[in-house]
């Protein structure tokens, strides 16, 4: 499978993030803040932000964070993403603010909390393998 590399890729969010309306508040020396205001779309039949929603944010903040270290040949893909969902939340915006744990040649891995109003909604942690752009701007996942 091959991607192609925008010029700067790490400094924008997937198309899937601009869709759940992610903000970048802060990306650098492996740490990452993010803000997601809600909307109806994002949760769930009971009223409450979704937690496929809190899985993304997180993920999100953990490969964002993980670009800020990397070189510009190099990107991240999630490997493993481990979530507790502590508390509930139904309004205004959420966060999530993330930091790298440990950097390998081959494996990043990842703490994030995503708060509300002060509070811990869900802690995620999370392993990012990383890779290498194929000469002429194309990754390969092989």
């Amino acid at each position: 499978m091959s991607v192609s590399k925008p010029d700067d890729a790490i400094f924008y969010p997937s198309p899937f993030m601009q869709f759940l309306g992610l903000q970048i508040d802060s990306m650098k020396d492996g740490t990452s803040q993010l803000r997601l205001p809600l909307h109806p779309q994002l949760m769930n039949k009971g009223g409450f932000v979704h937690g496929g929603v809190l899985a993304s944010l997180i993920d999100a903040a953990a490969a964002l964070a993980a670009s800020s270290v990397l070189n510009p040949h190099e990107f991240v893909v999630t490997s493993d993403l481990n979530i507790a969902y502590l508390r509930s939340w139904s309004s205004d915006e959420i966060a999530c603010d993330c930091r790298l744990t440990w950097r390998g040649s081959t494996l990043i891995r990842a703490e994030a909390n995503v708060t509300a109003a002060g509070e811990v909604l869900a802690k995620g942690f999370v392993s990012l393998l990383v890779r290498t752009y194929r000469k002429g701007s194309e990754a390969s996942l092989e």
